[in-house]
């Protein structure tokens, strides 16, 4: 038995390659998502407002984003300026978008430690306010005497006298207000911890994006390549079939033609010798 390969005589379509491309786009919305969850929801707190907009905008961004780049790959002048145009302020804010995601994981993963380090320096500090704060109001109490309690008017000496003990005794209450202020000060102020560089994480994200885009433009290009090279050899098999059919129509003109010949010959021949007539013979009369 023989087999024969049977050519598509349909008309290529362009390769989909569905899970390149989906993985790609999956990957732009992972880090938009992360940018809505630690950024845009950890606002939240501060302006639920502000965490709404911030994430409807990552979230369009995220959208525009993998739909636009693709198209770089087969689009030129004008709309080539366009694409690139709106590619580039996507992808800015895709990259704002991760470097603030990743600032707010920081937090998050901060925030326990901070919060036990600023109950102890609550702790530590407010009992020297607390002194503090007393010590001020002793002192702003203290009177300076300038007379007897009956009445009397102090004269020099008692002037100076009562103007002595007023100081040491405000200086007693300032010593302890000093020294208070000056502990406050040497207290350590707690600092939230940064686990992430942002810096190193804005020119990441920068280069994930970049890597995103030249990924789908690249994946696109290698899709339009394999439609064009698919659509010539298409065309050139059908150019291959109808010189195919034209060459067996035209060896099946010549072989009824030869044949009709041939028999024409035989039946003159026949004729000529007095032989049966053929019944196609009246043709000839």
């Amino acid at each position: 038995m023989i087999f024969s390969k049977r050519k598509n005589t349909r008309r290529p379509r362009k390769p989909t390659w569905f899970i390149a491309r989906a993985a790609l786009v999956l990957a732009a919305l992972f880090f938009a998502a992360f940018a809505v969850v630690f950024w845009g929801l950890g606002l939240a707190e501060t302006s639920p407002i502000l965490a709404v907009f911030v994430s409807v905008g990552f979230a369009v961004s995220a959208i525009v984003t993998p739909t636009v780049v693709p198209k770089l790959a087969v689009a030129r002048g004008p709309a080539l300026a366009g694409l690139l145009f709106v590619a580039v302020v996507f992808g800015l804010v895709d990259s704002l978008g991760v470097t603030m995601g990743f600032s707010g994981l920081g937090k998050l993963m901060s925030e326990p430690a901070y919060k036990t380090a600023v109950a102890a320096y609550d702790e530590s500090e407010l009992p020297l306010k607390t002194a503090r704060d007393k010590a001020v109001v002793d002192r702003d109490a203290v009177v300076l005497e300038t007379g007897f309690s009956d009445g009397r008017k102090f004269g020099p000496q008692n002037k100076a006298a009562a103007l002595v003990t007023f100081k040491e005794a405000r200086g007693e209450y300032q010593a302890i207000i000093d020294g208070n202020e000056a502990k406050i000060k040497a207290l350590a102020v707690p600092v939230r911890a940064e686990p992430f560089d942002l810096q190193l994480i804005g020119l990441l994200s920068l280069a994930l994006q970049i890597a995103l885009a030249v990924g789908m433009i690249a994946l696109e290009a290698a899709r339009e390549s394999a439609f064009v090279k698919a659509l010539a050899q298409y065309e050139a098999d059908r150019e291959v079939g109808r010189v195919e059919r034209e060459k067996r129509a035209r060896a099946k003109t010549v072989k009824t033609n030869r044949i009709a010949k041939s028999a024409k010959l035989t039946a003159a021949a026949a004729k000529a010798a007095g032989g049966p007539k053929l019944a196609f013979d009246k043709d000839k009369n």
